[in-house]
């Protein structure tokens, strides 16, 4: 698919197993309508499946002390998502100029979408530019991915990522762009943006398993290829092991939800490639 020219970037599938339906708000600890005996046979816990997790020490950093140009870019297409309709919030990602890609656990249904109110570049110091983002365009709960549209074209200021067509192989680096905050230790902070770094450990029912630092809250966000700087997956959920922070994290892998798209939503634009060359060399493909 030819990309934009306008592209900035210098760079619960456990659902779908299971033969089951949505899961619940962007920070819910549940999985609605999940089959416990799938739960169970894929090693995820039903009432913590959706709890991201802190993976060991807590090693995530501000967005505003990167350095590399790619990942810094990268890092301005991930926006705050306030769901109003939900009372809750989530991390999004510009996917063309007025796309945003979440989880469908975020945003079910087109009601959910009503009053969406998208932060870009909200970092400790800076309070970020809003967006108006309350046009439903599909949602699906075995991918876990839905869509909306912003008012605005946020992509002609913002990057928009580049996503991967390819899958990502166990030991890749990776990092997540993504909006929290450590709310155990303080429960008043801002959730602001994040930098994690991880590696993808392998994957349990059409999920990737990674282990870089998330909370309730980032769900949504896109884990990207640390090589190519593409967006190999979808963070989406985390499964607390017990005491001292031990637990696996988990995204659904973008090569699926480009075919998803590709075959059902073809007006959809979407900068995507097959190949591991670097995001910054697609352009103009």
């Amino acid at each position: 698919m030819t990309l934009s020219k306008k592209i900035a970037v210098l760079s619960v599938f456990l659902l779908a197993a299971c033969g089951k339906g949505g899961s619940g708000g962007g920070e819910s600890n549940g999985i609605a309508g999940a089959d416990p005996a799938c739960t169970k046979k894929l090693n995820l816990v039903e009432n913590q499946a959706m709890n991201e997790v802190i993976i060991g020490d807590l090693k995530w950093s501000t967005t505003e002390l990167l350095k590399d140009k790619a990942k810094k870019s990268n890092a301005s297409s991930t926006a705050h998502l306030s769901i109003k309709a939900r009372s809750s919030r989530c991390t999004g990602f510009l996917i063309n100029n007025n796309t945003i890609m979440t989880n469908n656990h975020c945003v079910t249904k087109p009601s959910d979408a009503r009053g969406i109110v998208a932060t870009f570049n909200y970092t400790k110091n800076n309070p970020g530019k809003k967006y108006t983002c309350d046009k439903f365009i599909m949602t699906n709960s075995g991918l876990d991915v839905a869509l909306i549209q912003c008012q605005g074209n946020p992509g002609a200021e913002q990057s928009q990522v580049v996503l991967g067509g390819f899958k990502g192989e166990i030991g890749d680096n990776i990092y997540i762009t993504h909006q929290n905050c450590n709310y155990k230790a303080n429960s008043r902070c801002k959730p602001t943006q994040k930098y994690s770094e991880g590696k993808l450990l392998g994957s349990n029912g059409g999920q990737v398993e990674h282990n870089a630092d998330t909370l309730p809250g980032s769900s949504g966000s896109p884990i990207f290829d640390a090589d190519s700087h593409k967006v190999v997956a979808i963070h989406n959920a985390g499964h607390n092991y017990g005491p001292n922070n031990g637990g696996m994290n988990y995204g659904i892998p973008m090569y699926k939800i480009v075919q998803y798209l590709k075959s059902r939503y073809p007006k959809v634009e979407m900068n995507t490639t097959t190949d591991r060359a670097p995001a910054y060399a697609s352009c103009g493909q």
